[in-house]
């Protein structure tokens, strides 16, 4: 688990692909809230990206594609 508030590194993962979000892979951000509770279905985090990708800078990405930067 990634504390918020935590800078990370996105990494390319199965499940960003299967989101359509590869081209974050390599972006950097913040974790604003950690949803990787084991009642959750979809486990990741929300992150503040220090450059907006698509107008937005906070995004759901997958556990799997998150490491401590």
């Amino acid at each position: 688990m990634i504390e918020p508030n935590t800078p990370i590194e996105i990494v390319a993962s199965a499940a960003l692909t299967e989101m359509r979000l590869d081209a974050l892979a390599g972006r950097c951000g913040l974790v604003t809230e950690e949803l990787t509770g084991a009642e959750r279905r979809n486990r990741g985090y929300m992150v503040f990206l220090h450059e907006a990708y698509q107008n937005e800078h906070v995004w759901f990405i997958p556990e799997a594609s998150v490491r401590h930067a």
